[in-house]
């Protein structure tokens, strides 16, 4: 069963931030929609990062910002599940 308040499903968010340029790119996806694995991934994410900074002393290296009702967590690049790189391919210029 996927994650749902109020019967609405929910939408999981990613934005990857930092990197030499320093540049925000972000994508949306409906939790439901994605695989058992990359689910796993997202929860374990939720877990191991809740929205902690994880870019302390580590320039131009990517992070990746998972948000999903009220959860977010701070991926470091270094700890990006594989099971999540499909939804990298998503990943578009923010706006503004």
């Amino acid at each position: 069963m996927s994650p749902s308040r109020g019967g609405e499903q929910l939408e999981l968010e990613l934005e990857r931030s930092g990197g030499f340029a320093g540049l925000f790119l972000r994508a949306s996806f409906q939790y439901s929609e994605l695989s058992e694995s990359e689910r796993g991934a997202v929860e374990l994410c939720f877990e191991h990062w809740p929205g902690s900074d994880p870019g302390a002393g580590q320039p131009d290296r990517f992070c990746y910002r998972l948000d999903l009702a009220e959860r977010t967590a701070l991926v470091p690049e270094a700890h990006w599940p594989q099971a999540l790189n499909a939804l990298l391919t998503a990943l578009r210029p923010a706006p503004g």
